[in-house]
Protein backbone atom coordinates (compact mmCIF):
# COMPACT_ATOMS: atom_id res chain seq x y z
CA UNK A 1 0.00 0.00 0.00
CA UNK A 2 2.68 2.85 0.95
CA UNK A 3 4.83 1.48 -2.23
CA UNK A 4 1.28 2.34 -4.13
CA UNK A 5 0.90 5.82 -2.54
CA UNK A 6 4.74 6.97 -3.22
CA UNK A 7 4.51 5.87 -6.88
CA UNK A 8 0.70 7.41 -7.17
CA UNK A 9 2.50 10.88 -5.40
CA UNK A 10 5.48 10.62 -7.83
CA UNK A 11 3.02 10.16 -10.86
CA UNK A 12 1.10 13.43 -9.37
CA UNK A 13 4.38 15.40 -9.36
CA UNK A 14 5.12 14.54 -12.91
CA UNK A 15 1.52 15.57 -14.11
CA UNK A 16 2.40 18.89 -12.66
CA UNK A 17 5.36 19.51 -14.14
CA UNK A 18 3.57 18.37 -17.27
CA UNK A 19 1.02 20.89 -16.40
CA UNK A 20 3.11 23.43 -15.31
CA UNK A 21 5.34 23.04 -18.63
CA UNK A 22 2.34 22.72 -20.83
CA UNK A 23 0.33 26.10 -19.44
CA UNK A 24 3.78 27.81 -20.21
CA UNK A 25 3.87 26.64 -23.86
CA UNK A 26 0.34 27.75 -23.64
CA UNK A 27 1.08 31.58 -22.83
CA UNK A 28 3.99 31.65 -24.97
CA UNK A 29 1.59 30.38 -28.01
CA UNK A 30 -0.97 33.08 -27.06
CA UNK A 31 1.69 35.81 -26.34
CA UNK A 32 3.33 35.15 -29.62
CA UNK A 33 -0.62 35.55 -31.39
CA UNK A 34 -0.40 39.10 -29.81
CA UNK A 35 -2.55 38.39 -26.28
CA UNK A 36 -1.62 40.71 -24.39
CA UNK A 37 -2.66 39.32 -20.88
CA UNK A 38 -0.63 35.97 -21.88
CA UNK A 39 2.42 38.48 -22.57
CA UNK A 40 1.49 39.59 -19.09
CA UNK A 41 1.48 36.20 -16.88
CA UNK A 42 4.01 34.44 -18.75
CA UNK A 43 6.63 37.49 -17.63
CA UNK A 44 5.39 37.38 -14.22
CA UNK A 45 5.79 33.48 -14.06
CA UNK A 46 9.46 34.04 -15.76
CA UNK A 47 10.69 37.02 -12.77
CA UNK A 48 8.37 37.83 -9.95
CA UNK A 49 9.18 38.49 -5.97
CA UNK A 50 8.00 34.72 -5.26
CA UNK A 51 9.97 33.34 -9.09
CA UNK A 52 13.41 34.51 -10.42
CA UNK A 53 13.29 31.68 -13.56
CA UNK A 54 14.68 34.54 -15.99
CA UNK A 55 13.92 38.03 -14.96
CA UNK A 56 15.41 39.22 -18.42
CA UNK A 57 13.08 37.03 -20.28
CA UNK A 58 10.21 38.41 -17.81
CA UNK A 59 10.83 41.74 -18.65
CA UNK A 60 10.95 40.87 -22.38
CA UNK A 61 7.93 39.87 -21.90
CA UNK A 62 5.94 42.39 -19.67
CA UNK A 63 7.43 45.25 -22.29
CA UNK A 64 5.40 43.13 -25.09
CA UNK A 65 2.59 42.97 -23.00
CA UNK A 66 2.70 46.71 -21.70
CA UNK A 67 3.32 47.84 -25.12
CA UNK A 68 -0.07 46.00 -26.01
CA UNK A 69 -1.83 48.25 -23.20
CA UNK A 70 -1.93 45.82 -20.09
CA UNK A 71 -2.12 47.84 -17.07
CA UNK A 72 -0.64 45.43 -14.73
CA UNK A 73 2.27 44.38 -16.93
CA UNK A 74 3.43 47.72 -16.94
CA UNK A 75 2.86 48.15 -13.18
CA UNK A 76 4.63 44.96 -12.75
CA UNK A 77 7.63 46.42 -15.12
CA UNK A 78 7.68 49.56 -12.68
CA UNK A 79 7.88 47.15 -8.94
CA UNK A 80 10.99 45.19 -10.96
CA UNK A 81 13.07 48.54 -11.85
CA UNK A 82 11.51 49.71 -8.05
CA UNK A 83 13.01 46.77 -6.01
CA UNK A 84 15.97 45.66 -8.56
CA UNK A 85 15.06 42.89 -10.41
CA UNK A 86 16.09 44.26 -13.63
CA UNK A 87 19.59 41.88 -14.64
CA UNK A 88 22.63 44.67 -15.31
CA UNK A 89 19.92 47.66 -14.10
CA UNK A 90 19.74 47.98 -10.46
CA UNK A 91 17.24 50.13 -8.84
CA UNK A 92 15.56 52.67 -11.18
CA UNK A 93 12.82 54.65 -9.34
CA UNK A 94 12.23 56.78 -12.31
CA UNK A 95 11.47 54.16 -14.53
CA UNK A 96 9.34 52.48 -11.67
CA UNK A 97 7.57 55.53 -11.34
CA UNK A 98 7.05 56.03 -15.21
CA UNK A 99 5.54 52.15 -15.95
CA UNK A 100 3.81 52.78 -12.54
CA UNK A 101 1.86 56.14 -14.47
CA UNK A 102 1.72 54.07 -17.59
CA UNK A 103 -0.58 51.89 -15.45
CA UNK A 104 -2.19 54.03 -14.11
CA UNK A 105 -3.34 55.73 -17.24
CA UNK A 106 -4.30 52.26 -19.14
CA UNK A 107 -6.97 52.21 -15.75
CA UNK A 108 -4.82 50.46 -13.08
CA UNK A 109 -6.54 51.86 -9.61
CA UNK A 110 -4.31 50.81 -7.35
CA UNK A 111 -0.82 51.82 -9.07
CA UNK A 112 -2.69 55.40 -9.43
CA UNK A 113 -2.96 55.24 -5.72
CA UNK A 114 0.89 54.36 -5.28
CA UNK A 115 1.56 57.50 -7.74
CA UNK A 116 -0.95 59.90 -5.50
CA UNK A 117 0.60 58.62 -2.43
CA UNK A 118 4.23 58.84 -3.43
CA UNK A 119 3.58 63.00 -4.20
CA UNK A 120 1.71 63.13 -0.81
CA UNK A 121 4.30 61.84 1.04
CA UNK A 122 7.01 63.27 -0.74
CA UNK A 123 8.84 60.01 -2.24
CA UNK A 124 8.20 60.93 -5.83
CA UNK A 125 11.03 62.75 -7.24
CA UNK A 126 9.48 66.18 -7.50
CA UNK A 127 9.15 65.97 -4.02
CA UNK A 128 5.44 66.39 -2.04
CA UNK A 129 2.97 67.84 -3.88
CA UNK A 130 -0.48 67.62 -2.93
CA UNK A 131 -2.29 68.52 -5.81
CA UNK A 132 -1.08 66.03 -7.61
CA UNK A 133 -1.42 63.65 -5.02
CA UNK A 134 -5.54 65.10 -5.49
CA UNK A 135 -4.89 63.98 -9.28
CA UNK A 136 -3.87 60.62 -8.78
CA UNK A 137 -6.18 59.61 -5.23
CA UNK A 138 -9.10 61.08 -7.26
CA UNK A 139 -8.20 59.07 -10.52
CA UNK A 140 -8.07 55.92 -8.19
CA UNK A 141 -10.67 56.78 -6.26
CA UNK A 142 -12.88 57.25 -9.22
CA UNK A 143 -12.02 53.66 -10.45
CA UNK A 144 -12.99 52.08 -7.33
CA UNK A 145 -10.11 52.14 -4.64
CA UNK A 146 -11.63 53.15 -1.55
CA UNK A 147 -8.42 53.66 0.26
CA UNK A 148 -8.28 56.34 -2.03
CA UNK A 149 -11.21 57.80 -1.31
CA UNK A 150 -10.68 58.23 2.56
CA UNK A 151 -7.04 59.22 1.45
CA UNK A 152 -8.42 62.16 -0.72
CA UNK A 153 -11.46 63.18 1.89
CA UNK A 154 -8.21 63.88 4.54
CA UNK A 155 -5.41 65.31 2.10
CA UNK A 156 -4.59 69.13 3.06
Amino acid sequence: MIKMLVLAGAALGILAQNASANDFQRLENACNAGNGSACGELGARYCSPWSRIDCARGKELLEKSCSLNVANACGALGSMYEDGMIPGAGKDNTKALGYYEMSCNLGSREYCLIIGLRYKNGKHPDGVNNEKARIYLKKSCDLGQEDACYILENLN
